[in-house]
C-alpha cells in the first residue's frame, strides 16, 4: 500500500485484521472439505453438502464485502463526507430541476 501512497486509516486497520481472520477461517475450512469431502452421508442415508461447504460461501461473501469497504483513495479526502456532499449536491440538483421545469 505504502508503494502505491496509500496509508490505511484506523477503520481499514481494523478491517485487515477481521480480514485477516476471515481469510484464516477460510483456509481451515478448505483443508476439512479437502479433508472429509464436499458431501456427508446422514443416519438416513441421505447425501447432503458438507456444512464447511455452505461456511466457506458465506465467508467468501463477507470477506468480499469487507473488501469492498477499503478506501483505497489517495486523495485523502474523507469518503463519509464525501458521500455526504454527493448526496447533498444530488438533492441541490432535483430542487433546481424541479424549479426550471427540469432542464
Amino acid at each position: 500500500m505504502a508503494s502505491h501512497g496509500l496509508e490505511p486509516d484506523q477503520r481499514d486497520r481494523e478491517l485487515f485484521d477481521v480480514i485477516a481472520d476471515i481469510r484464516d477461517e477460510i483456509e481451515q475450512l478448505k483443508a476439512v472439505v479437502e479433508a472429509e469431502g464436499r458431501s456427508v452421508v446422514l443416519r438416513d442415508d441421505r447425501v447432503v453438502m458438507h456444512g464447511a461447504v455452505v461456511e466457506i460461501r458465506l465467508q467468501r461473501a463477507a470477506l468480499a464485502k469487507l473488501l469492498s469497504g477499503l478506501s483505497m483513495d489517495t486523495s485523502g479526502k474523507n469518503p463519509v463526507k464525501q458521500a455526504a456532499a454527493v448526496k447533498r449536491w444530488a438533492a441541490h440538483n432535483a430542487a433546481k430541476r424541479a424549479m426550471y421545469g427540469g432542464a
